[in-house]
C-alpha cells in the first residue's frame, strides 16, 4: 500500500490519496496509512486534508465515512470531494 499526503504551499490543507493492492485489501491496511497522514498533517499544522474519490469506490468511502469525513458532490460524474477539519 501507499499513502501520499502533498500539503498547499499556504501548509493550511493537504491533499492525500491511498492505493492498496488488491491481495491486501479489507486488512486494515487503507486505515492504517490514513490514519497515519492525519496525525502526520496535525503534527505539521494542516488543517484540513482532502481528496477525490470514484463514488464506486465503497470501501474508500465506507473508511472515509469511518473516519469522520465530510462527502461533497463534485460537477466531475461519478467523483466526490472527501475532506477532514484537523483543528
Amino acid at each position: 500500500g501507499v499513502g501520499r499526503l502533498i500539503t498547499e504551499l499556504d501548509w493550511q490543507s493537504a491533499e492525500f490519496a491511498v492505493v492498496v493492492g488488491d491481495p491486501w485489501q479489507s486488512r486494515g491496511l487503507g486505515k492504517h496509512l490514513v490514519e497515519m497522514m492525519i496525525q502526520y498533517a496535525k503534527e505539521r499544522g494542516i488543517v484540513e486534508i482532502h481528496g477525490d474519490v470514484l463514488t464506486a469506490n465503497d470501501p474508500m468511502l465506507r473508511l472515509c465515512e469511518q473516519l469522520h469525513f465530510s462527502v461533497d458532490e463534485t460537477e466531475i460524474p461519478d467523483v466526490v470531494h472527501v475532506s477532514i477539519r484537523l483543528e
